[in-house]
């Protein structure tokens, strides 16, 4: 091998040694710094891979909270709750799709003793710790399988208010700590915030043709403690009628043992208005489930006709009873029922007091009990034409008429159905706050005299 050549090959291998030094050379934290601002610090995935979430907090109590959810077919439940089907369910794919494109916006540095400072130590890791304000929030992603899809652990905001929506965050297990923009606000832990608010399935009175037609409330007590056998105490009933498109309405008061009508003020009218946005805006803070052999007696409202069959209700201040009118069910506290356009009937019972949740909270709660059943006289069938040909044009215009109110009534009893499958397991817990809002005491027709307007006029609000 010639001299020219030896040289040639020394300096491949001195090029190859510089060049190789300098990939394993450290590079600067600035270095790093600059190539990880505005990258996403998640890779991108699917929502629908998303099967379990779980969020976990220091309450407001100073307790350490936590939520779980998980998919179940093509429901949410919260395993917590005996399995409770969540049905918030844009508050869970908002927070399905929260670490989707969270870009870095800075980082703060790389030390185990910052978390402290900025709030992001481990929920997890709290036993015995002492400054629990430095606790973070923690949110998991997870598959079907239980692998991690997307995990953080959310701190204070880095500016004083809060208001940008920029947090100090890091991953579990991970030192760093980065500047990121997330929407704290919708990871919750509170069960009332995974649950529709609108639990009497009230229409949108703007974009559904399905009107409220009917609101009706009767304010009696029970003796929760005998509720077998105690007498019904009644306080006072009222109904409110309006016409399937809501342009007239009329007032009906229960007095010495019948209702009388009277037009609706302008102080009703108000009432009626602030119930619908109260029916519409329900808390439920948590569940019970009914005793088995009750719960499918439940599933069909045509069913619930045996009152010894109930009896396993008697704890959460409910009974069945039967009267001149046929079987109904009663409650400790009083009904309340909602009429739709359609046919529909939602009654919302309240039951005895429920078991406190929070010694330190001074809040009752009630027991709730929600039923779908079939208003028949709306479904009004024509008289049949007599002594006409049964190929007559008449005759054929009657059975047409049948065969549709037959359709109508056989879609409603499948809703009506599904609803109460739906409503067949639980018993729900709601706090006195909405309890008395659902309940208003009537409005007395000389505190306010009906404008023509108000008369003629008393539309419900949309809730």
């Amino acid at each position: 091998m010639g001299k020219s050549s030896t040289t040639l090959i020394m300096g491949i291998i001195a090029a190859v040694a510089v060049g190789v030094a300098m990939y394993f050379y450290p590079k600067s934290l600035e270095t790093e710094v600059d190539a990880q601002v505005n990258q996403n610090l998640f890779e991108s995935y699917k929502t629908a891979d998303v099967r379990s979430i779980e969020i976990t907090r220091l309450g407001e109590s100073d307790r350490i909270e936590q939520i779980k959810l998980r998919r179940k077919g093509d429901s949410w439940i919260l395993p917590q709750y005996e399995d409770f089907t969540a049905t918030g369910i844009a508050r869970i794919s908002e927070v399905a799709k929260s670490m989707l494109d969270r870009k870095i916006l800075a980082i703060t540095g790389d030390q185990e003793q910052s978390h402290f400072e900025f709030g992001l130590v481990d929920p997890a890791e709290a036993t015995g710790l002492p400054n629990r304000a430095s606790l973070g929030m923690k949110v998991e992603l997870r598959d079907r399988n239980r692998g991690d899809i997307a995990s953080l652990i959310i701190g204070k905001p880095v500016s004083e208010t809060g208001g940008d929506g920029k947090y100090f965050v890091r991953l579990p297990g991970q030192p760093t700590v980065y500047e990121m923009q997330i929407p704290k606000v919708i990871f919750s832990t509170r069960f009332e915030d995974w649950v529709d608010s609108n639990l009497m399935n009230l229409p949108n009175q703007r974009n559904s043709p399905i009107r409220v037609t009917g609101i009706g409330i009767d304010s009696y007590r029970i003796d929760a403690k005998e509720i077998a056998s105690a007498d019904k105490q009644p306080d006072w009933q009222v109904k409110f009628q309006f016409s399937p498109n809501g342009s007239k309405g009329n007032l009906l008061r229960w007095v010495d043992g019948k209702f009388e009508k009277e037009d609706i003020s302008q102080l009703s009218q108000r009432q009626v208005s602030d119930l619908l946005t109260a029916l519409s805006q329900i808390r439920v803070l948590g569940a019970r489930s009914k005793p088995k052999s009750i719960v499918k007696l439940f599933r069909k409202s045509a069913e619930i006709s045996d009152a010894a069959a109930l009896k396993g209700l008697a704890p959460f201040g409910f009974r069945g009873r039967s009267d001149d009118e046929g079987f109904k069910i009663e409650s400790a506290n009083g009904e309340l029922a909602i009429v739709t356009s359609d046919g529909m009937k939602m009654r919302l019972l309240v039951g005895s007091l429920a078991d406190q949740t929070d010694s330190r909270s001074l809040d009752l709660n009630y027991h709730v009990l929600v039923l779908a059943e079939m208003v028949e006289s709306v479904f009004e069938e024509p008289e049949k034409p007599v002594d006409v040909a049964e190929d007559s044009e008449e005759n054929k215009a009657w059975l047409r008429k049948m065969a549709e109110i037959k359709t109508k009534k056989e879609a409603l009893v499948l809703r009506i159905d599904s609803l109460n499958r739906s409503y067949s397991k639980w018993i729900h817990i709601v706090p006195e706050s909405v309890i008395n809002r659902l309940f208003p005491e009537p409005a007395e027709a000389k505190q306010e005299e009906a404008t023509p307007e108000a008369a003629s006029e008393a539309t419900p609000a949309a809730p």
